[in-house]
């Protein structure tokens, strides 16, 4: 099962076709010693129809390594459009948060991946908003509080 990786950082869907085609039962969520998923693995290299076999074939699009990354984060920090609309379908959610707090929007920014930020930015607004209207409310209650005055203390 470990040639999995070795199909995946080179995209070979064929191999991984034949093995999915010949075997009933397979593990889709095998692990390498960097803590990655096959779909990990795939999309850290940018391999758009080896991401959408696996994912065909019922890997988790929302699987982690060992530092909460997923592979929608490793497409948006790769600046690979495709394969981000492609997890999203399979049901990926960009507000998930890896152990740093970062989420795949933060991954795009950082990596100023311009096409994913757009996407993401466009896509998802509403949730943009839903943080606004948050703070808001946060900023708002802070000034319904009674402070003492510092003088006073």
């Amino acid at each position: 099962m470990s040639k999995i990786f070795d199909w995946a950082k080179n995209g070979d869907v064929g191999e991984l076709s034949i093995f999915l085609l010949t075997n009933e039962e397979c593990n889709l969520e095998i692990t390498n010693e960097k803590g990655y998923t096959p779909l990990l693995e795939a999309t850290q290299y940018g391999h758009f129809d080896f991401c959408h076999t696996l994912l065909s074939a019922g890997a988790n699009p929302k699987a982690t390594d060992g530092l909460g990354n997923n592979a929608l984060m490793f497409a948006s920090l790769k600046g690979n459009l495709r394969i981000v609309k492609l997890l999203i379908q399979y049901g990926a959610k960009l507000g998930e948060l890896n152990d740093s707090g970062m989420s795949a929007h933060d991954w795009a920014m950082a990596f100023n991946r311009k096409q994913v930020i757009s996407f993401i930015g466009e896509k998802h607004k509403f949730q943009n908003n839903r943080i606004k209207s948050y703070l808001g409310l946060v900023k708002n209650g802070m000034k319904s509080i009674s402070w003492p005055n510092r003088k006073s203390l």
